[in-house]
């Protein structure tokens, strides 16, 4: 039964994670001013990527929060909560007063490809 539960929450995630993949390309390709694409200023602005990639106050000690998450909860807890955390910077993308929609979707971009790296590890 645990195994049935498991295979069934494997194949839900997936599903989410494709979702939420289509729904950051989505998103990032929507035209703002006629030209701009926010995942290409991210890729361009080394600042919005020092502010998503490895900011410092999510380091101690030498090591990053998510890397200490991962020996204490494990990668399953780990990829949950990278997928649900994709979901919520693709859905607050632009309206939180104080981070733009680059930065969001930055972010959320960010929590798929950790995603992606714990999948890849397990296979």
């Amino acid at each position: 039964m645990e195994f049935i539960f498991g295979v069934v929450i494997g194949v839900l995630c997936s599903m989410l994670f494709v979702i939420i993949a289509k729904d950051i390309a989505n998103v990032a390709n929507r035209k703002l001013n006629n030209s701009h694409n926010p995942v290409e200023e991210y890729e361009h602005n080394t600042t919005l990527a020092e502010q998503v990639n490895h900011p410092a106050h999510y380091k101690k000690n030498g090591k990053e929060c998510i890397e200490l998450m991962r020996e204490e909860y494990g990668d399953d807890a780990v990829y949950n909560f990278c997928i649900c955390n994709a979901f919520k910077y693709k859905f607050r993308a632009g309206y939180k007063a104080g981070n733009s929609m680059e930065q969001d979707l930055a972010k959320a971009l960010w929590y798929k490809n950790y995603a992606n790296k714990l999948m890849d590890e397990t296979i």
